[in-house]
């Protein structure tokens, strides 16, 4: 049987969990500031941004998710071609 944890560890664990979401929310900021240098650069920034939209609660057929895998796959064309 394992002991329950004590409240040092569970102080840590949500230390922990804090530290991990300040990493992730610092870690879209840099790449949210950081300007795609090709089309398939963009699209794949943007296809990132759906697919957060739709984790985030957006429907996955929402119009904003749809508009932005379109404007992800033409830019992605778009950088195949050339």
């Amino acid at each position: 049987m394992q002991s329950a944890r004590t409240q040092q560890e569970r102080v840590q664990l949500v230390n922990d969990n804090e530290r991990g979401r300040d990493a992730a929310i610092s870690a879209r900021m840099q790449m949210a500031m950081k300007e795609p240098t090709t089309p398939s650069g963009a699209g794949a920034m943007i296809s990132y941004m759906a697919a957060e939209l739709v984790d985030d609660d957006f429907e996955d057929d929402s119009w904003h998710a749809i508009a932005l895998k379109t404007v992800s796959a033409a830019l992605t064309r778009t950088s195949k071609r050339t």
